[in-house]
C-alpha cells in the first residue's frame, strides 16, 4: 500500500510540476456567457459526393472512450462491418461521419490512416498505366501494419516524458502523446520522401467554398472544456470560430498569440493533435492547451482554451452524432454506437473493508460516467426516435447474458482467451458460437482496464468481440442499407 500510494503522489507531483510550451492561465477562455460553436455541416462540402458510396444514407459512427480497450474493441467492429457487403459496397464504406472520444479516436484514427495511405498507393500505381490497383481492404491493412500499430505501448510514451520533460522544458506528456499517436496511430513515421507528413484537417475537410473532392468521412473528436465542462468538436469552423492563433504539435508552437489562425492555416492542425486532446484522462494526462485572440477586450487575461478529455462531457460521441445527423436534410439517418465501456456493474459489497486510494481516486474521476450510462440507451433510443434517426447500439455488453451464471471455479485468462481465440478464427465459427463463450468473452473484454497500453491476447480478444457484436446485428445493420 505504501508503494502504491507513493507511486500515486509522485506521478501528481510529476503532472503538476509539468509545463506546457504554451503556457496556463487561471483566466477562463471566455469572459462572458457566449456559447461554445458547433460544428455546422453547411461550412463545407458534402460526404455525400464521395465515390463509390449510397448518397441517400446519411450515417454516423460514434466510437466511445475507453482507452486500448475502446480502440481495439472499435477496430474489430470496424472490421465487421466491412464485412457486410450490399450490393457493390460494404457497410463501412458508407459511413459519412466518426464522432469519438478518447481512446476510440484510436480506432476512427488508424482507419483513416489506411485509407490515407491507400490513396497515396493507389496514385502511384495509376502513374504506371500498366498496373492494376488492389481493392482497399481494412482487413489487409490491419494484418500487415494496423494490429501492431495498436499493440504500441503509449502508456510507455507518458513516463518517458517525465524523465526527458527533467533535461528538456519542450517535452512533457501532453506533447509526447500527441507526438506518439501523429507517429503510430496516424502513420506518420511509416512514411518516406514526400509523402511524409501528417495528416491534417484539411486533408479530411472540405470548405464549402474550396474545388477538389471530399474523399474521406469526416471525423470530429470531441473533447471537454474544463472550465464550462462544454463539448468541443475538433473541426476547422469551430477552431476558426474560437479564434485559435496557437498550437502545438510534434513539440513545436505554431501561430502568434495575438492573430487568430486564417482559414487556410485552420486547416493545416493536425488531426494528432484532436484526438490527443479527446484522450487527455483528467489528472493522468496533461489538459491540452490552445490559444485564443478571440477576447480583443481582456486579451492578456482570457485567452486559453484549456481541453481534457471528451468523455467527461459525453462518453459516447453521441451527442456531436445527433448533431449531425439533424443537419442532414436526407431522409435516411443511421447511427451506429459503439460502446466500449466497462461492462461490469459494480456490486454492493466488497471482499475486503479497505479502500485502496488509488480505487478511490479512480472511482471519484468516473462516477459521472457510471452514472449516465443508467440511462443512455433509452435516452438515446428517444432522441433518435423524435428525429427519424435508426440507432444500432454495438456494446461489449451485448455479449453478456444476465441470466447465465457460469461454474463457480476460477478462469485462467490467458488459457481461456487462447481457446477461444482458436475455436473463433471465422465468421462461420463465430455463429456457432454458444452463450458460455459469449458470456467469457464479455467478462474477459470488458475487464480490460481502461490505459493506453495492452497485452496481445488482450488485443485479439477485443478484436473478435467487436466482430461478434456487428455478426449479432448484422440484420439491424444492413437494414439501414435498405
Amino acid at each position: 500500500m505504501k508503494n502504491n500510494l507513493l507511486l500515486i503522489v509522485s506521478l501528481l507531483f510529476i503532472f503538476s510540476c509539468q509545463t506546457n510550451i504554451i503556457p496556463h492561465d487561471e483566466g477562463l477562455y471566455f469572459n462572458s456567457n457566449k456559447s461554445m460553436p458547433r460544428f455546422t455541416l453547411s461550412n463545407f462540402r458534402s460526404v455525400q459526393n464521395r465515390k463509390h458510396q449510397d448518397s441517400s444514407l446519411a450515417l454516423v459512427t460514434a466510437i466511445s472512450g475507453g482507452g486500448t480497450r475502446a480502440a481495439n474493441f472499435g477496430v474489430g467492429v470496424l472490421l465487421g462491418l466491412e464485412q457486410l457487403k450490399s450490393g457493390n459496397t460494404n457497410m463501412l464504406n458508407e459511413v459519412d461521419y466518426f464522432s469519438t472520444v478518447s481512446g476510440g479516436g484510436f480506432a476512427a484514427g488508424v482507419y483513416m490512416n489506411s485509407l490515407y495511405s491507400y490513396n497515396l498507393y493507389r496514385r502511384k500505381i495509376e502513374k504506371d498505366t500498366s498496373a492494376k490497383v488492389t481493392p482497399y481492404s481494412l482487413d489487409s491493412f490491419y494484418i500487415v501494419q494496423l494490429k501492431s500499430i495498436l499493440l504500441k505501448d503509449y502508456q510507455f510514451s507518458l513516463y518517458a516524458a517525465f524523465i526527458r520533460g527533467i533535461f528538456n522544458a519542450k517535452i512533457n506528456s501532453d506533447v509526447a502523446l500527441e507526438h506518439k499517436i501523429d507517429d503510430e496511430v496516424l502513420g506518420y513515421k511509416y512514411r518516406k520522401g514526400k509523402d511524409k507528413k501528417s495528416i491534417r484537417l484539411g486533408n479530411i475537410f472540405k470548405w464549402v467554398s474550396d474545388t477538389g473532392h471530399v474523399i474521406y468521412p469526416y471525423f470530429i473528436t470531441n473533447a471537454t472544456c474544463i472550465d464550462n465542462n462544454a463539448i468541443v468538436q475538433y473541426t476547422p469552423d469551430v477552431i476558426a470560430a474560437l479564434s485559435i492563433s496557437q498550437f502545438t504539435h510534434r513539440y513545436s508552437t505554431n501561430g502568434k498569440s495575438n492573430v487568430p489562425l486564417k482559414r487556410s492555416e485552420v486547416m493545416v492542425m493536425p488531426l494528432s493533435l484532436g484526438i490527443k486532446t479527446s484522450g487527455s484522462f483528467p489528472i493522468l494526462i496533461k489538459n491540452t492547451t490552445l490559444v485564443s485572440a478571440a477576447d480583443s477586450i481582456n486579451l492578456y487575461k482570457y485567452k486559453y482554451l484549456r481541453l481534457i478529455d471528451g468523455g467527461v462531457a459525453d462518453n459516447f460521441g453521441t451527442t456531436t452524432a445527433i448533431e449531425i445527423l439533424d443537419q442532414e436534410k436526407l431522409k435516411k439517418k443511421g447511427l451506429i454506437v459503439i460502446d466500449a465501456a466497462n461492462g461490469v456493474t459494480p456490486g454492493i459489497f466488497a471482499t475486503t473493508d479497505k479502500v485502496k486510494m488509488e480505487y478511490a481516486l479512480s472511482k471519484q474521476m468516473t462516477s459521472g460516467l457510471d452514472a449516465k450510462y443508467f440511462n443512455f440507451i433509452e435516452d438515446l433510443n428517444q432522441t433518435c426516435t423524435a428525429k427519424n434517426i435508426k440507432p444500432v447500439i454495438l456494446s461489449i455488453r451485448n455479449l453478456d447474458d444476465p441470466a447465465l451464471t457460469l461454474p463457480g471455479v476460477l478462469i485462467n485468462k490467458d488459457i481461456a482467451i487462447a481457446d477461444l481465440l482458436k475455436k473463433y478464427k471465422t465468421y462461420p465459427d463465430i455463429e456457432k458460437m454458444n452463450a458460455t463463450d459469449r458470456k467469457i468473452i464479455f467478462l474477459i473484454a470488458s475487464n480490460v482496464s481502461t490505459k493506453y497500453n495492452i497485452t496481445k491476447g488482450e488485443q485479439d480478444l477485443l478484436i473478435l468481440a467487436g466482430k461478434t457484436v456487428v455478426w449479432d446485428k448484422r440484420n439491424e445493420l444492413l437494414d439501414l442499407m435498405k
